[in-house]
């Protein structure tokens, strides 16, 4: 970005005003287009218009009521603009052929709108500190843009429509926000956040879409949402009142959210094609929840450490959840419908409980809970059905089910409040219950 607006100022023996009631407007329209225009303090303004052919710009304004407005419309079209304090506001609106921006606004009430409309943009913003905003929409062919903002009321808006989409934004400190959109050929996005009220926004339409957020501190958000061919997300968030939503739709999917600490919740709905998703949440008031539908769907959710929550329903296809959660109050459900099921759940202390459910095909189900108030219930109803259940000690219970073709079960309980009861009705039937030691009761039923 530096490289765009220096190249540009170098040129600048256009124009030059000093301390004074500053103001400059120039228009051109054909061939060898350049510019210049330097102003330094008071009132400044410019506005620069430039229609055809070889097209350049500069601008640089240094103090007081700054403002700026340049129009590009067709040609090797390039622009600069630098304003580095008071009341900054700098537009640039480029309409075809090789387009390029820059735009650095170092101070005070800063704003920024970049539009290019088509062929081979880009476009970079800076604002360092104040009131800090910035927009920037490109419209077709090579788009990228970057917008780096560093302190105060940041907030950013970029909107790319077709072909080799790019986005990169970072926002250091304070009241951070921002919006990305991509809608078709090869979306890709990043968006780095590091303190203060953060929240990013992504949405990306087709082809092949890619995403990341990563958020420092303080108050938390993201959502994500991908709708079509070859899907990614991300999202970081490591601590502070974290937060995250990610759709994706169809085609290659995948998603991954890490949050690290403090009020944690996720979510992550997939539809559609090659299904995955990963959440990982560490410590605080963890929640999670993945909703698979149809295609090869994975999941695997971990949580370590305090009000741990979650819950998995995959609907069908090749089937397998997952599930962690080893500290404090542990819960959670799985539930899959049909194709090639089979889920796991571990939980090593505190208040447990778990739920499995499954309903057809390749059933499976393994169950651990280690310690304090384990409760577990499992199932299962048609075809290839198994399924273990382990509870080491504290006031276990287990109940299990399973209705027809290959059942088996075995439920070990080791220590503490033991009851069990297994249930199987049809075909291949077979259980093993083993219950060591204190209030041991056991049921089971086979037809």
């Amino acid at each position: 970005m530096k490289k765009v607006v220096l190249c540009a100022l170098a040129l600048m023996g256009g124009t030059a005003m000093f301390a004074q009631f500053n103001t400059s407007t120039v228009t051109q329209t054909g061939l060898l287009n350049v510019n210049g225009t330097l102003q330094v303090g008071l009132m400044n303004n410019s506005d620069v218009d430039q229609t055809g052919n070889l097209n350049l710009n500069g601008t640089m304004q240094l103090g007081d009521h700054n403002d700026s407005d340049t129009d590009q419309m067709g040609n090797l079209n390039l622009a600069g603009t630098a304003q580095l304090g008071n009341r900054n506001e700098a537009t640039t609106d480029q309409l075809g052929n090789l387009n390029a921006s820059g735009t650095l606004q170092v101070g005070n009430r800063n704003d920024a709108t970049t539009w290019q409309w088509g062929n081979r943009n880009l476009s970079t913003t800076s604002q360092i500190g104040n009131r800090n905003g910035s927009f920037v929409w490109q419209d077709g062919n090579r788009n990228e843009s970057d917008v780096d903002q560093t302190g105060n009321r940041n907030d950013s808006y970029v909107d790319q429509w077709g072909n080799r989409n790019s986005s990169d934004v970072d926002q250091d400190g304070n009241r951070n926000a921002s919006e990305v959109e991509q809608w078709g050929n090869r979306n890709t996005s990043i968006v780095d956040q590091d303190g203060n009220r953060n929240n990013a926004d992504l949405f990306q339409g087709g082809n092949r879409n890619y995403s990341e957020v990563y958020q420092d501190g303080n108050r938390n958000n993201a959502t994500t949402d991908q709708i079509g061919n070859r899907n990614y997300s991300g999202v970081g968030q490591y601590g502070n009142r974290n937060d995250s939503d990610v759709d994706q739709t169809g085609n290659r999917n995948g998603s991954l959210v890490i949050q690290d600490g403090n009020r944690n919740d996720a979510d992550t709905d997939q539809m559609g094609n090659r299904n995955s998703s990963s959440i990982l949440q560490v410590g605080n008031r963890n929640d999670a929840r993945t909703n698979q539908v149809g295609n090869d769907n994975i999941s695997i959710v971990e949580q370590i450490g305090n009000r741990n929550e979650s819950d998995v329903d995959q609907y069908g296809n090749r089937n397998w959840a997952g599930t962690g959660q080893y500290g404090n109050r542990n819960e959670s459900t799985t539930f899959q419908l049909g194709d090639d099921n089979y889920a796991l759940t571990i939980q090593d202390g505190n208040d447990n409980v778990s739920y499995t459910g499954q309903v057809g095909f390749f059933n499976g189900s393994d169950v651990y809970q280690v310690g304090n108030s384990n409760f577990n219930a499992v199932g299962q109803i048609g075809l290839g059905n198994y399924s273990l259940v382990e509870q080491y000690g504290n006031s276990n219970i287990s109940l299990v089910g399973q209705a027809g073709i290959g059942h088996y079960s075995h439920n070990l309980q080791v220590g503490n409040g033991n009851f069990s009861l297994v249930g199987q009705l049809g075909v291949g039937n077979w259980s093993d219950v083993h219950q060591f030691g204190n209030g041991n009761v056991d049921v089971t039923l086979q037809n």
